[in-house]
């Protein structure tokens, strides 16, 4: 009788350390997915705070690949253009996030000043400019560029879009970045700019 006792504490007892160690690594799985989350929340709202004051040193850093990620920073023209509007539309709530190991894919909904229209008139407006000065520099066309499309801005359709905008995000170094700069994604904090300019001279 004391040998059937014993021998059911100890499978009661195994039963408990099993479950135990169980219930720790189901625990420690959830802990690492809601640290993995958190971590793409901060990148994601650092990522469109930095866009609102367009700070492209920082914007760029928010990327897997800095490099190739497309930002104003030599052009201060335009990036005191987006920063202009940025701060006046932009808006973004993150939607969902799913963690598969050092990937994510997160859905972000973004409503931002579209001004596809103004920004391809612009492309025509600097042909002429560049006809008109053919001595121009660098810095005089940028201006120039800006200032036509704030004031194409007046004068054509614009929109103030809500889209749904996919960021593909790895981990590097502990950090979570997004792994591409997608052109929806360039839409967003350029009011448009990267699919004017793609259709414009694609």
């Amino acid at each position: 009788m004391k040998k059937k006792a014993s021998k059911l504490f100890i499978s009661v007892l195994l039963s408990l350390i099993f479950a135990m160690l169980f219930e720790t690594v189901a625990f420690a799985g959830a802990s690492t997915k809601s640290s993995a989350i958190k971590g793409i929340r901060y990148t994601i709202n650092k990522f469109y705070t930095y866009a609102e004051d367009y700070n492209g040193s920082k914007i760029k850093q928010c990327f897997y690949r800095p490099a190739a990620a497309s930002v104003f920073i030599e052009n201060k023209e335009l990036a005191k253009f987006c920063k202009d509007y940025n701060k006046k539309y932009l808006m973004w709530t993150i939607k969902s996030i799913k963690v598969k190991g050092s990937t994510a894919t997160a859905k972000v909904r973004c409503s931002y000043l579209d001004a596809y229209y103004p920004i391809s008139h612009s492309f025509l407006d600097m042909v002429d400019y560049i006809l008109i000065n053919p001595n121009y520099t660098s810095l005089a066309l940028n201006k120039y560029q800006s200032s036509k499309i704030r004031e194409n801005i007046k004068n054509y359709d614009i929109d103030y879009p809500i889209k749904t905008i996919t960021f593909n995000m790895k981990k590097k170094k502990g950090t979570w970045k997004i792994n591409k700069c997608t052109t929806a994604i360039t839409d967003s904090i350029t009011c448009g700019y990267m699919s004017a300019y793609k259709d414009y001279f694609n």
